[in-house]
Order: C-alpha cells, then sequence, then structure tokens
C-alpha cells in the first residue's frame, strides 16, 4: 500500500500543477485496525475497520486552497483538486503562504511490526478479556466500566510540488481500561488507565489492569480534611494534564502569533523550577506518536523545549515559520482533513534524581492527585477542580483517601513552585513523564 500511496500523492500533485497553481501538496493516510470493547463487566464486542483519505493543498497567487476525499480514485481526486483550486480562486491572499522544501530525512527505525498485520481479531478478544480478568481478579470489589484492546497499523505519504515525497508505515497495540471500586455502598472515585506499543512482543495488559484496580481501591472509605496550603504530589497522568497539556498549547507558534500564550516574549527566560527539563522528540522509538517525518514532510529531530527551566524553543510548522523567517521545527501535525496545525509529538520531561517513594517519604503534609477533573484554560494557565483518587500525607505516610477535595491555581505558577522531580517516569499516551511535587498550592475541602 505505501507505493501506492506515495504513487497517488504524486499523481495528485502533478494533476493539480496543470491547472495553473503555483504550489501543490498531497497528504494521504491508510489505515487497518481491530478493536475489541469491554462494557459492564463484560467483553462485547470485536470489530475490524479500514480507512483512507486524502487532503489536497494548493496556492495560486498567494491565496489558499484545501479540499479532502476519504475516496483514493483517481476519478475522485481530480474532482477534489478542482475543489481546492475553486475554493483558492475565492481565498484571501496570503504572503505567508509556502510548502517546505525537501531536507535530509533521517528514518526512525522500530515503529512497524509485521505482527499487526497477521494478527488475528481472536487474540484482540483474548487480550481485552485478560485485561478485565487481571483487573476483577485484583480485588472482588473492582468494577469494570469500559476498556478496548486493538492493534492498528497506518500508512502515509506526503509530496509536494517542490520535488518533496515522503512515506511511513507505523503499528501501535493500545489498550485502555476505566472502572471503580464498589464496597457495601461506598463507591470510589472512577479511574482510568491506558498504554500502548509499537510491538506486539511487548504488550503486557495485567499491569494496566493491576494499576486500575490498585487505585480505585486505595480510593475507597474516603475523608474529608481541612482547607489548607501545601505541597502537591501530580502522578504522571496528572502532570500529563495539568502541566504537558497547557505547556503543548503555550509554545505553539500559531498560539504565540495569535496572542494565545503567555510566553510570547519569554524565549530564553526563566519559566520553571531548575528541576524541570522537557524535549519533543519524535525519534523517540518508544513514544505513541513516533515518526520521520511530520504532516508537511519535514524531518522530525529532537527539539529541546525547556533546559533547567529556561525556555529554549517555540514549535513552528513552515506557515508559521515563515511568518517569523524561521525555518520549520518539524510539528506540522493534522490530518487529511484540514490544513496542517501545530503541535507536539512525544513530549518528554526529564528524570529527576530520586525514587518517587523517597520523594513521598518527605512530605510533612500534604495530598497526592492520581486524577484530576476539572477546568483549565490553556490560553490564562488558570484551572479549578475535584482531587480524584488522592490521597492525604502526613509525615510522609498515606493516612486515607480524599473526599470532596478541590485544587486550584494557575498551570504557568505551578511551574516556578516544582520541588521535586521522580526518577520513575511512565508513559502517558504520546508523553514520557514523571511524578511532580508542587509546593504551595490551594487545597479546599467543599
Amino acid at each position: 500500500m505505501s507505493q501506492k500511496l506515495i504513487s497517488l500523492a504524486e499523481y495528485t500533485v502533478q494533476k493539480a500543477m496543470t491547472l495553473g497553481v503555483e504550489e501543490a501538496e498531497a497528504y494521504l493516510v491508510s489505515s487497518r485496525g481491530t478493536e475489541t470493547f469491554i462494557e459492564n463487566n463484560d467483553v462485547k464486542i470485536c470489530k475490524s475497520e479500514q480507512s483512507s483519505g486524502i487532503g489536497i493543498r494548493v496556492h495560486l497567487r498567494k491565496s489558499l486552497g484545501f479540499a479532502s476525499s476519504n475516496i483514493l480514485s483517481k476519478e475522485v481526486i481530480q474532482r477534489t483538486i478542482r475543489s481546492a483550486v475553486k475554493i483558492a480562486k475565492a481565498s484571501p491572499r496570503d504572503r505567508y503562504l509556502g510548502l517546505p522544501t525537501p531536507k535530509p530525512l533521517p528514518r526512525v527505525n522500530g515503529i512497524y511490526d509485521a505482527e499487526a498485520e497477521e494478527l488475528d481479531p481472536s487474540e484482540t478478544v483474548k487480550e481485552a478479556a485478560k485485561m478485565l480478568k487481571s483487573a476483577k481478579a485484583y480485588d472482588r470489589r473492582v468494577t469494570v466500566d469500559s476498556g478496548a484492546f486493538g492493534s492498528c497499523v497506518t500508512e502515509k505519504a506526503v509530496a509536494n510540488s517542490h520535488g518533496l515525497t515522503c512515506r511511513e508505515r507505523a503499528s501501535i497495540f493500545t489498550w485502555a481500561i476505566m472502572g471503580m471500586a464498589l464496597d457495601n455502598g461506598d463507591v470510589s472515585s472512577f479511574d482510568s488507565q491506558f498504554e500502548g506499543t509499537h510491538w506486539k512482543k511487548k504488550v503486557d495488559v495485567i499491569p494496566t489492569a493491576e494499576a486500575l484496580a490498585k487505585n480505585v481501591i486505595a480510593s475507597l472509605n474516603p475523608k474529608r480534611i481541612e482547607s489548607f496550603r501545601g505541597p502537591v504530589f501530580f502522578s504522571p497522568e496528572v502532570v500529563e494534564t495539568l502541566l504537558a497539556r497547557p505547556l503543548s498549547s503555550a509554545v505553539s507558534s500559531a498560539n504565540i502569533q495569535k496572542g494565545r500564550s503567555p510566553f510570547a516574549k519569554k524565549l530564553n527566560q526563566q519559566i520553571a523550577a531548575k528541576e524541570l527539563n522537557m524535549v519533543d522528540d519524535a525519534t523517540y522509538v518508544n513514544g505513541l506518536s513516533a515518526s520521520s517525518f511530520d504532516r508537511e514532510g519535514s524531518p522530525h529531530n529532537p527539539l529541546p523545549i525547556m533546559q533547567n527551566g529556561i525556555l529554549s524553543s517555540f514549535l513552528y510548522n513552515a506557515y508559521t515559520g515563515r511568518i517569523e523567517d524561521r525555518e520549520s521545527t518539524g510539528h506540522a501535525v493534522g490530518g487529511t482533513q484540514a490544513v496542517p496545525g501545530v503541535g507536539t509529538t512525544n513530549l518528554l520531561i526529564g528524570e529527576g534524581k530520586r525514587g518517587a517513594d523517597d520523594i513521598l517519604g518527605e512530605l510533612k503534609k500534604g495530598i497526592t492527585v492520581t486524577r484530576f477533573s476539572g477546568n483549565i484554560n490553556s490560553a490564562s494557565g488558570d484551572f479549578s477542580g475535584v482531587v480524584k483518587g488522592g490521597s492525604y500525607i502526613e509525615k510522609g505516610k498515606i493516612m486515607h483517601s480524599l473526599k470532596g477535595t478541590l485544587i486550584a491555581g494557575n498551570t504557568y505558577d505551578l511551574l516556578q513552585k516544582v520541588s521535586s522531580v521522580s526518577r520513575e517516569r511512565r508513559q502517558i499516551g504520546s508523553s514520557l513523564l514523571p511524578s511532580i511535587v508542587v509546593e504551595d498550592v490551594s487545597i479546599t475541602s467543599s
């Protein structure tokens, strides 16, 4: 299929150029996969899907036209090209439009496992059932609300009128589980766990199921605490929600240029505690977003974003780079349904020097948070919400789970208050994240 995709991409560009456009780009994706779902403590359904799509971008007299289709026949592609050209003729001029030129493309090896092609649907059923059984076997009080196990092979190809052509194939196995614990009328907080890998040999659903079970059992019998300001130990899941996700938005050049980021004038300045280091690295093979090139065909390379708390880089695609007379950093993102945006790939926060247990043991009075449910404004950084699955810590010991506890603050202020970063890191989606302790957080009992 890869050769067919790149041939169709080149064909699309050639046809578009015959209609008088100055630049043309074709982005094609084809995927096929199988997934088995869990619902209400039972394995419910297995399904297989195939999908494909093409996004066509043209520039005509410095005006943009874009059209897409989920049908890859040449007849439909020709109609889609004409639609893109028609849209370009009606669009306003933009002097920053331009497509990237070809650059050397180092290959990221090890993101495709041929065993994913041969995976029988019955194997996804088997893995889903194993995950369900493991969660319930951990403790009879565990109940699984939902979950899934699936595998997918995705192929993508990009071609443009500057002679850029590239293609790649990747496989991903993913599994997720969500549930709670019930004990004589006591209902725990919900918890969810997600894991994934590119390789079948690394699939292991049991630790994921047991992590869910451990968290929900630990959150039974919660107690209220008095409101105070103090340290909070954030699990990697909450680091992803409260820190990594807003930071990904804040370092996007698109948001910088639109005035939606507090970091607009803070490049090379201290924005966080010295304990924090962050890099976006699509070449990190274990990351689920590992890839050789971005949505536009620009090569991926590791990009340091924060070094010892100092903001070192923003993310650019070809368009946002032209606005500031910069090169793309290889961070064009998106699918076939829209023009490329700007975003992270595999976001990695550097590990600390001490273990999580040692860090917890030093907390005189604080809380842990393993799940956060609330609102976060990425532009301002303000957040507030309910602690889910949290615990009260006193003299380095977990005393009990939390009931009716809220935390509030500002994400970008929290960065300055980080006091500890754990040596251990966990893969959370496409991010590799440690646990983090943040000082002086507002903790409120409702």
